[in-house]
């Protein structure tokens, strides 16, 4: 038997290298869930837009925001529907959403390993040292960080394209398969609206790939399968919402083409830049230049990521910490790039095995630390809460406490305020409220602009201003909080509104003290 020149069988030695590697990779998930319990859950608003719509749904009152008023103001429903079950079994739901989306986050971890490691011929050890680096680099960087606890449905929607590329990319047949295929295929779709897009992705890549074939009853069952539960779905929120968009995506699509595109190029700039992500793209031109072919699963996953990443430039991406659209792309581009890099391995390992995989581990060792810092150097760690949530807080409670709770109040990022507040949520954002998203959409006002500033059209704030403080008055609310852009004090005084100064809170609150009486 071989000896090494330490006295010990290279068996012994292979034993001990994946023993490490193991060691390390239960060590970085160790230390993610240590961190993840370290922090509180994030505060976000639209995380408590989708808390509403789950409490009320929970409670047999509908998907809806406002009582009687079926407006689609959320773009995560199968998020919804796991919040709601959550609250349905009695646990506290920003800490439920939390864990949930923890959960989700290792989740992807553990199938994009299985994708890595399916009709893999390469060492145990060398299988183990992808599994360490896939887990160091996903979890080290700054939107997985953040996002993992972020109370929204981001790492929901990271594990359903992740467990597509498995699902769908399986060798096995049969009635299991095919069950798990066509719902996997579907499963994007219904965890956000824009995951129609890899849906369609999945079914094309189907018909593409056994075009050259007849297309087997199994595979086309798969297909229609996944057509038929999509199509329900959107059929039945069409009707249910009278509307085949959702609000949210209404009142976004209000800043004009030209604007959105900007904007989405800024971002994806942005996101690539502080990600390093040409990183790991570094492989995957290599495998394509040398030719070496690409697997199914890297020809998806090349699929989702430029073509997601297209859709995100063309809505201009979104306008909260941390990169929320694009933290789903960063699983599948880790996969990506250590597949590829596995690609090469195997072509070239009988020349460059050995300093191949010391260079192999040491990127993801390098890497990560960086990633980190970052999180700190970004502020990530200082934004757990969102910017007004604790004035929209205080005013809620401030409402209730008066008896106020069963009235109407208008303000705008209606999520905080509208989950601690009972009564009717007149949102001068827009999200919640058809009216109002129909007319920025009409004059091109951003949906975050609250005193419309630089990014309306300068000819259509005067307008869109008058026009949403009308509807305001019209609606004739108990209270407005936040600037009431297009009233006049007097008018307001007219109508009955007076100010309230809350302690601890940046603007007034107006009370329509004539309604009360």
């Amino acid at each position: 038997m071989k000896v090494s020149s330490r006295g010990k069988p290279p068996l012994h030695n292979e034993r001990n290298r994946i023993l490490a590697l193991k060691i390390a990779f239960l060590l970085v998930i160790l230390g993610f869930l240590v961190f993840q319990s370290s922090i509180p859950p994030i505060e976000i608003d639209d995380a408590f837009t989708s808390f509403r719509y789950a409490r009320n749904f929970a409670c047999g009152k509908g998907l809806v925001f406002n009582l009687d008023e079926r407006v689609e103001g959320y773009s995560n429903f199968l998020w919804v529907i796991l919040l709601s079950m959550g609250l349905k079994i009695g646990f506290e739901i920003s800490l439920f959403a939390k864990w949930t989306g923890v959960v989700f986050t290792l989740l992807s971890i553990l199938f994009s390993i299985l994708v890595l490691r399916r009709n893999n011929t390469r060492p145990v050890a060398y299988l183990w040292g992808e599994a360490f680096a896939l887990s160091i680099l996903t979890l080290s960087f700054p939107s997985t960080l953040y996002w993992a606890s972020g109370t929204l449905e981001t790492p929901l929607f990271m594990f359903s394209l992740i467990v597509a590329v498995w699902a769908v990319t399986l060798n096995s047949e049969g009635y299991l398969t095919w069950l798990v295929k066509g719902l996997t295929m579907a499963l994007p779709s219904f965890v956000r609206f824009d995951g129609i897009i890899f849906t369609a992705i999945l079914v094309s890549y189907l018909l593409v790939h056994y075009r050259r074939k007849a297309l087997g009853r199994e595979v086309m069952s798969q297909i229609v399968l996944c057509v038929v539960l999509v199509g329900f779905y959107h059929i039945w929120r069409t009707g249910y919402y009278e509307s085949f968009l959702p609000n949210t995506v209404t009142v976004k699509g209000s800043t004009g083409f030209w604007r959105l595109l900007r904007g989405g190029v800024s971002y994806m700039v942005d996101f690539v830049t502080v990600n390093n992500i040409p990183v790991f793209f570094i492989p995957v031109l290599f495998v394509w230049k040398l030719r070496l072919g690409f697997s199914r699963a890297e020809q998806l996953l090349i699929r989702f990521v430029f073509i997601y990443s297209g859709f995100i430039v063309g809505v201009r991406g979104d306008c909260m910490v941390g990169h929320r659209y694009a933290t789903a792309l960063i699983p599948l581009i880790v996969l990506l790039g250590i597949s590829a890099t596995g690609t090469i391995h195997s072509r070239f390992s009988a020349h460059i095995q050995p300093r191949f995989y010391v260079l192999f581990l040491m990127i993801p060792m390098i890497l990560a630390p960086i990633h980190v810092l970052g999180y700190y150097s970004r502020d990530f760690h200082k934004r757990y809460k969102w910017t007004y949530g604790r004035d929209y807080r205080i005013v809620a409670e401030y409402l209730i406490k008066n008896n106020l709770g069963n009235t109407s109040l208008a303000i705008g990022e209606p999520g905080i305020s509208g989950y601690f507040f009972p009564g009717k949520i007149i949102d001068t954002w827009g999200l919640t409220d058809k009216a109002i998203a129909l007319i920025k959409k009409k004059h091109k006002i951003p949906i975050t602009s609250i005193i419309f500033g630089d990014d309306a059209v300068p000819e259509n704030r005067g307008n869109a201003k008058k026009e949403i403080a009308e509807y305001i008055l019209l609606q004739r609310p108990t209270a407005i909080y936040g600037l009431p852009y297009g009233l006049s004090k007097d008018r307001l005084e007219k109508f009955g509104y007076k100010e309230v100064i809350i302690e601890g809170v940046k603007y007034p609150l107006l009370i329509n003290f004539s309604k009360q009486n």
